[in-house]
């Protein structure tokens, strides 16, 4: 089962949205962290696959976060949260961030959304005889946010990670 960390400093904020995302249970389980010390915790023991955090927290910003999993976790995706919609908060968000949400925002569309986004992030296919060079063009034409496996004529094997297009990681 995915796991889907909501990370926010306000108790009420983490205990409404862990109530109302409660009907996806069978598809997805959400962790709560009220601060960024406490989700660093949560990733390092648990994987995550969708990170859903705060921007302005005491301690660690939901910017250090951010920074923090692309560096460590590169296949989590993110998606921020903030009352600050102002542009100078917007330039400030990393690129690899696929979700702005503005509070308030409508928690009854937060489900589907969280939804829509695991479905992507699930392996659907299989690849073959197709150059890597290929595939990493298609990819960048389409924007694509994906995790795939590389197998090598001598059998070695390598991960890419893309966001948007954009290699992130290749391992």
């Amino acid at each position: 089962m995915k796991n889907v960390l909501i990370v926010d400093d306000e108790i009420a904020v983490l205990s409404l949205l862990k109530h109302s995302l409660i009907k996806y249970r069978s598809e997805f389980k959400v962790l709560t962290a009220k601060n960024g010390n406490e989700a660093k915790s949560i990733l390092s023991k648990k994987p995550v696959s969708l990170l859903v955090t705060d921007i302005i927290m005491p301690d660690i910003t939901g910017f250090e976060l951010l920074e923090y999993v692309k560096k460590k976790y590169p296949a989590t995706l993110c998606y921020v949260m903030t009352a600050y919609n102002t542009t100078e908060i917007k330039k400030k968000i990393p690129h690899h961030v696929i979700e702005f949400l503005k509070k308030p925002f409508s928690i009854s569309k937060l489900g589907p959304k969280i939804l829509k986004t695991l479905k992507q992030d699930t392996p659907t296919g299989f690849i073959s005889g197709i150059s890597a060079a290929t595939l990493l063009l298609m990819l960048e034409k389409e924007k694509r946010t994906c995790l795939f496996e590389v197998t090598f004529p001598d059998n070695t094997k390598g991960i890419v990670y893309l966001i948007n297009g954009v290699i992130q990681k290749a391992m």
